[in-house]
C-alpha cells in the first residue's frame, strides 16, 4: 500500500478536492469537505482496498495523510488491530 493510494482515496471519496491537489502533510481534518460522509466514504474505501478498519479514535489518533498512512501500515501488517 503506498500513499498515493491513500491519497488517490481521499480525493476520490471527497469528490470536491481537486485531483493531485493533496499530499502527506495535508492534515485532512482541516478540510472544508471533512465531514461525516466522507468519514464513511473514506473508511469504506480503506477497508475495500486494504482490509483493515479504521475506527473513529484512529482519525483522530493522527493528523496528516501520511501519518494515517502509517497507522494503516501497522494495522496490514498485523501490529496493531
Amino acid at each position: 500500500m503506498s500513499l498515493d493510494q491513500l491519497i488517490k482515496i481521499f480525493e476520490d471519496s471527497l469528490d470536491v478536492i481537486p485531483q493531485h491537489a493533496l499530499n502527506g502533510t495535508t492534515e485532512y481534518k482541516k478540510l472544508k469537505a471533512w465531514d461525516s460522509l466522507g468519514v464513511l466514504m473514506i473508511v469504506d474505501a480503506i477497508e475495500m482496498e486494504f482490509g483493515v478498519l479504521i475506527l473513529k479514535q484512529d482519525f483522530d489518533a493522527v493528523g496528516s495523510i501520511a501519518e494515517l498512512h502509517a497507522l494503516i501500515q501497522r494495522k496490514v501488517s498485523g501490529g496493531q488491530k
